[in-house]
């Protein structure tokens, strides 16, 4: 059984918070607790779950013979193991011939949350207590609010033959499509398969 842990950010060329630094009356003070909370989703895909067992945000599946572990057909939650506490998402699995398994994260969803990312790049740290070999590891698709998908990318560039711990960079402007590019600003989910 093949697992890792991983944190997803979008990083941003130049990051602006305003996280409550306007105090001049109740409207001000309201209006810049709403535009710091949003700025926040503008940069972050995933940092940690609320709850302490699975990731409300994701799903899975698998085709057997291959075994994908899921928690209520959600991906589990580690708390052992994280880059920031209190957790990080827990990716195990098995692929086998004949079989299959799918893995999904989407960005968090709320009312009239608009999906607008700022930033060129996502990164991804992924650890595993066992080296990996990069034949081994899962590939990614990306979609946006368009419906627009990527093309397969390995996790790991063909640099690395191993995972242990890494940081993972991808650049938007590096990504071929089936259809058409995806677009940073709107991307929806980001799906892990067998590769």
């Amino acid at each position: 059984m093949s697992n890792f842990l991983l944190r997803a950010t979008l990083t941003l060329p130049a990051a602006s918070r305003l996280f409550r630094a306007l105090t001049v009356g109740a409207a001000i003070l309201s209006t810049t607790t709403v535009l710091a909370d949003t700025e926040y989703y503008r940069h972050t895909f995933f940092d940690n779950s609320i709850t302490s067992d699975s990731y409300y945000y994701s799903s899975g599946k698998a085709v057997v013979p291959s075994i994908l572990k899921l928690r209520d057909g959600k991906l589990p939650v580690d708390s052992s193991t994280f880059v920031t506490p209190p957790n990080s998402l827990r990716l195990a699995w098995q692929s086998l011939a004949g079989g299959s398994w799918q893995a999904e994260i989407t960005v968090v969803d709320f009312r009239n949350r608009e999906v607008l990312f700022r930033g060129d790049t996502l990164s991804f740290w992924c650890y595993s207590a066992e080296a990996l070999p990069a034949a081994k590891l899962p590939q990614l698709r990306f979609l946006d609010a368009h419906h627009n998908f990527s093309a397969p990318l390995r996790i790991v560039s063909a640099s690395k033959r191993t995972l242990s711990i890494n940081l993972i960079l991808i650049a938007w402007k590096d990504l071929s499509s089936a259809k058409e590019s995806p677009t940073a600003p709107n991307t929806r989910s980001c799906s892990m398969n067998s590769g």
